[in-house]
């Protein structure tokens, strides 16, 4: 019986060492496969090419690229159409090279190190890493790299989905969810924008939550609690390389064509008008002709160091003509930081981070609008705002009497400051020569350098001279 049992033992142990083998056997097999596709990725990634209207060779040199002077290459022109088009299967649409940048944390391009950023983009939003292949979002950020291919771009997002995803089954380090982001958007994106990440120019901050209060690192996106807090405009931007002025940028906001950056500096904030009358005005913080300045009357008090007489007289009265409505919106805008810092400090929010603070309950772009406007800040018109932004109204909404010819040149004269004599003259000609577009029936408008949530001028968007005059338009809003 012994001998049995002995004999039995001695064939499951056989059996079990024989099963250890084969899963060994399959490991092996699996552990050589993905050695292999490692050898051999970077030779099947060279082997796509760019879709491109050009024939000059890509950049291979990846490494070197984010080490150079190199900025991102203006002359080529990719075939967006194609591109799009191609998207069935996303490795095909373009060059797949290996992601192996060490640092998004921070700039890498020798230029920006020697010389700092000439303007620092920030792009505050969880939703381009979180965003699939093809998504709008990088149609949007490809307008970046096509008008502004010098600037610095900062991903200022707090993507937990895409970092809980990726890290799995530990908690990743500071720098490795910066990796872990920017390699989401890199993959992602188009040719144009990828080379500014390969150049050096993209950096990725990952937002403290319980710094601006958030419940949680999935809610950043509405900009109230990070936008009007002093720590982020102090704290999360590097001094000796971010520009004073920041081109806020929202990921339904999208460029038509680049701009002199000299040219706006005067301003200490730059966004789209609001129409004078909505129905919403007649609530606290909607928009309206006289709202923003009734707003700055009841803000007065709950200021530090301002008086009565600055409550009325020095705000300026927007429903005169020449207005049209107040400006701005904050999806596409422009902004000094020294003015954002200054406006938080005269009349801090409860987001603002200081210990004296009052409850505004409203939307950051209002909260800056009004309070820059009192403390008398050197502010657009609407005429001029409305060249740099379109969300509601385009420039000729904000004038009297666009058809007459003293209302043209007026708008002819705000094109040539700020757009620049030459190029503005340029522009505003082939705008409104109607040989240029005899098939539309519509008004002609001026189209502005950008415009954010397009699909809210949908009526005009649809003409072939805005589609000329902005090209990325078509692959973001849908007709």
């Amino acid at each position: 019986m012994r001998k049995n049992g002995g004999t039995n033992s001695h064939q499951l142990f056989d059996r079990r060492r024989r099963e250890l083998f084969r899963k060994l056997l399959a490991g092996l097999a699996i552990a050589i496969a993905i050695v292999y596709s490692v050898i051999t990725l970077p030779t099947h990634l060279e082997s796509i090419t760019v879709v491109r209207k050009d024939e000059g060779p890509a950049d291979d040199d990846i490494a070197a690229a984010d080490q150079s002077d190199h900025t991102t290459n203006t002359n080529t022109t990719y075939d967006y159409d194609s591109i799009y088009n191609s998207f069935g299967s996303h490795s095909s649409y373009m060059d797949r090279r290996l992601f192996n940048f060490t640092s998004f944390d921070n700039y890498t391009s020798s230029r920006v190190l020697r010389d700092g950023c000439p303007l620092t983009v920030v792009i505050a939003d969880p939703r381009p890493p979180m965003s699939g292949y093809n998504h709008p979002i990088y149609y949007s950020l490809e307008s970046l790299a096509l008008y502004v291919p010098d600037a610095c771009v900062v991903f200022q997002t707090a993507s937990c989905q895409i970092i809980r995803r990726e890290s799995r089954f530990s908690e990743p380090t500071n720098r490795q969810k910066v990796h872990i982001v920017a390699k989401t958007i890199y993959e992602r994106s188009l040719p144009g924008f990828r080379r500014m990440m390969e150049h050096g120019q993209v950096r990725v901050n990952i937002i403290d939550t319980t710094k601006y209060g958030l419940q949680n690192c999935d809610s950043f996106g509405v900009g109230n609690n990070v936008f009007m807090s002093i720590r982020f405009w102090q704290d999360e931007f590097i001094d000796e390389l971010d520009s004073d002025m920041v081109l806020t940028f929202q990921d339904d906001a999208v460029l038509c064509r680049s701009f002199d950056i000299d040219l706006w500096k005067q301003y200490a904030y730059v966004g789209g008008p609001w129409v004078p009358i909505w129905p919403i005005s007649l609530t606290v913080g909607g928009v309206g002709c006289d709202n923003m300045r009734n707003l700055w009357q009841e803000w007065v008090p709950k200021c530090n160091g301002l008086t009565e007489y600055q409550s009325s007289e020095s705000f300026a009265h927007f429903c005169e003509p020449g207005y049209g409505g107040y400006q701005g919106n904050g999806g596409l805008s422009l902004r000094t930081r020294k003015w954002m810092i200054e406006a938080i400090q005269r009349c801090p929010s409860e987001h603002s981070g200081l210990e004296n603070f009052e409850e505004f309950n409203i939307n950051e772009d209002v909260y800056f609008s009004t309070i820059l406007n009192g403390l008398n800040a050197t502010m657009p018109s609407a005429l001029e705002a409305s060249l740099f932004s379109v969300e509601n109204l385009f420039p000729e909404q904000t004038v009297e009497d666009s058809s007459s010819i003293e209302q043209r040149e007026i708008i002819l004269a705000a094109i040539q400051k700020l757009w620049g004599n030459e190029t503005g003259t340029m522009l505003y000609d082939r705008m409104h020569r109607e040989e240029s577009y005899p098939t539309i029936s519509s008004e002609l408008h001026t189209i502005p350098l950008g415009f954010h949530k397009p699909w809210t001028v949908r009526d005009v968007l649809g003409d072939l001279q805005i589609q000329n005059e902005c090209k990325m338009l078509k692959f973001i809003v849908t007709w």
